[in-house]
């Protein structure tokens, strides 16, 4: 299975109705996306990617972890006004 693949469903697995969109990037062969989760309302951002790395750091090796480069975290309201931004 492919990492992005094996992230996203981490995540959608460990964040009950989230929405994971994890890409690889082509230049520079890191891994990242973006998470949107109503369970992130009222933490911040620093909070939030501790969430996502620690459930990721505790499925992933060593070596798969060093393969993401940052996965963005958004409340469904928080997207919400992005997109019509």
């Amino acid at each position: 299975m492919a990492i992005e693949q094996q992230i996203k469903e981490i995540l959608e697995r460990e964040l009950p109705d989230s929405q994971a969109n994890i890409e690889r990037d082509r230049d520079s062969e890191k891994v990242g996306g973006r998470v949107i989760w109503a369970g992130f309302a009222g933490n911040n951002s620093l909070r939030r990617q501790k969430r996502i790395f620690g459930l990721l750091r505790r499925e992933l090796s060593p070596t798969e972890a060093r393969d993401i480069s940052f996965i963005f975290t958004y409340t469904p309201d928080e997207y919400e006004q992005l997109q019509a931004a």
